[in-house]
């Protein structure tokens, strides 16, 4: 259940989200594919929407509805500096007026003067409009020039996070590449046009684990988006892979305090990859690259760039909605051998391959994963399941994801939601004719794919998202459980399959794991 804006709570409020559902889908056209940054408006005639950024390829301010993400209208700020590399938006009320930030900070190529003379970074700070649900422009604003100190400034002088403490209205900003994320701020008293103002060095904040951008060959990335909620006592920091909660105590934590207490990681869908790499995503958000909290400091959102090679598209590019949880959620994982305990054995694997369509490949320590479009013979597809009747039918799963060992690469799966009984002995055959997304055998609709092309990449544990809507329906329905068909995701001539270790695999802690969080 939510918790209530106006329900009584203690500090720390409770750090559990389930995992995000999505809301909607943005607008893919040209200048909507870029979404570096998210923010929450503070202006109570606004609390329908959420403010957006796009850094390419035209820098704009925006906003969209925080129920359907399509709805969309651009703010035009009269008269502005052209940016170079917008890559944040925050909010914040200060002082009885409400302001955004946008944060022209990017710099990948870490150019100095990449604004103009001893100028880092130029930051738009705008009196809140009031949003119509059309375009609209204002003047209300100031342009602020800022450069990082000569002492302890970033190695890279690339930043893509920032965030306003509500309680002194000053600017923090955490760098991006640097593997010690600096943090750097900027007073409220020094948020002023004219002269470049120097950022202040707050200190190190506790060090995010490295992820990368969609690429596997690119810059690692430490820190891309961040925000703080409106009471100034949670903050978020978002790299690719990962969500941190860090709490402030007001009166005895200054925010680089709060910042350097120990990781605490949260709920998270989205995309990216470590550079092994091990997580991906299961809704299209192959890149997610901002976060923020809702309009009553509870639920958060984030947002992604679109990217048509791992899974975007007009119907699927998304803006996520985590609900946050009252408690924290119960864990249960299922893999043969070794969870719930030593004794399970519930879980079932094989392939149906059309070639030897009698053959039982239960019993074989893969199971392959491949299909050719219009090549018969080299089609295998994978069957997994899990018996999950230790949990009650009556749980609310928040969040779950799937490790699978990757014994031989391929460019990776796309899964679908099995519709009819199998078991383990299951042929070609005695499935009548194989197994398809069909709407019959199995759902029309993709459950997930691996949201990174793991051509390439063998002898490791590959960790995805689940559908929840999945687990769901198969704990509250275990006589319907039949688990995942897994189709091959390079389709072209000669395509490339993949192998995992399977429930035969000789080492347990290689065998499929399905991980389940429930309240």
């Amino acid at each position: 259940m939510l918790l209530l804006c106006n329900a009584p709570r203690t500090f720390p409020y409770q750090p559990y989200w389930a995992d995000g559902i999505s809301v909607g889908n943005f607008d893919n056209s040209t200048n909507w594919q870029e979404l570096s940054g998210i923010a929450t408006p503070n202006l109570d005639a606004n609390s329908a929407w959420l403010w957006i950024e796009s850094d390419s390829p035209a820098n704009m301010i925006g906003g969209v509805s925080a129920t359907n993400p399509a709805t969309k209208f651009v703010l035009t700020l009269t008269g502005q500096t052209a940016m170079v590399d917008l890559e944040d938006i925050t909010s914040v009320r200060f002082n009885g007026v409400n302001y955004l930030y946008g944060m022209d900070m990017g710099n990948n190529g870490n150019g100095a003067d990449s604004r103009g003379s001893g100028i880092d970074m130029r930051i738009f700070r705008i009196v809140e409009p009031t949003i119509t649900g059309s375009n609209i422009s204002t003047s209300n604003f100031i342009e602020i020039n800022a450069a990082f100190p000569g002492v302890n400034g970033p190695t890279l002088r690339d930043a893509e996070s920032s965030f306003v403490d509500p309680v002194d209205g000053k600017l923090y900003i955490i760098i991006k590449r640097d593997a010690v994320q600096k943090v750097y701020s900027l007073a409220f008293a020094n948020q002023i046009a004219g002269a470049t103002q120097t950022l202040v060095y707050e200190g190190a904040m506790t060090s995010l684990p490295e992820s990368r951008t969609v690429a596997l060959t690119t810059t690692p990335c430490y820190a891309v988006s961040a925000c703080m909620s409106k009471s100034g006592k949670e903050i978020l920091v978002k790299n690719y892979s990962g969500i941190y909660y860090f709490p402030r105590v007001l009166g005895t934590d200054t925010v680089i305090q709060a910042l350097q207490k120990a990781l605490v990681s949260v709920s998270y869908v989205g995309g990216g990859t470590l550079p092994t790499p091990k997580t991906s995503h299961p809704n299209a958000e192959p890149q997610g690259e901002g976060v923020c909290f809702d309009f009553n400091d509870q639920d958060y959102f984030t947002n992604s760039e679109y990217n048509s090679t791992e899974g975007s598209s007009a119907t699927a590019y998304p803006m996520f909605r985590y609900e946050r949880l009252a408690k924290a959620p119960t864990t249960a994982t299922f893999q043969d051998g070794v969870s719930p305990t030593a004794g399970y054995t519930g879980t079932v694997t094989t392939y149906i391959w059309g070639t030897n369509p009698d053959t039982d490949r239960s019993a074989e320590t893969t199971f392959v994963v491949d299909f050719t479009s219009g090549n018969p013979t080299d089609d295998r597809r994978g069957l997994v399941k899990w018996d999950l009747s230790s949990i009650p039918t009556t749980a609310r799963v928040v969040s779950a994801y799937i490790e699978m060992y990757i014994s031989a690469e391929g460019q990776g799966i796309k899964a679908y939601r099995m519709l009819v009984p199998w078991v383990a002995s299951s042929t070609f055959n005695t499935l009548v004719g194989g197994v398809n997304n069909d709407g019959v055998k199995a759902s029309v609709a993709e459950s997930f794919r691996n949201g990174i092309n793991l051509d390439t990449v063998t002898a490791t544990m590959w960790k995805t998202n689940a559908l929840v809507a999945d687990v769901q329906f198969w704990v509250s329905n275990p006589s319907l459980n039949q688990g995942l068909l897994m189709k091959g995701l390079d389709e072209s001539a000669g395509g490339d399959g993949m192998q995992f270790d399977s429930k035969a695999g000789t080492t347990a802690s290689r065998r499929p794991k399905l991980v389940i969080k429930y309240v």
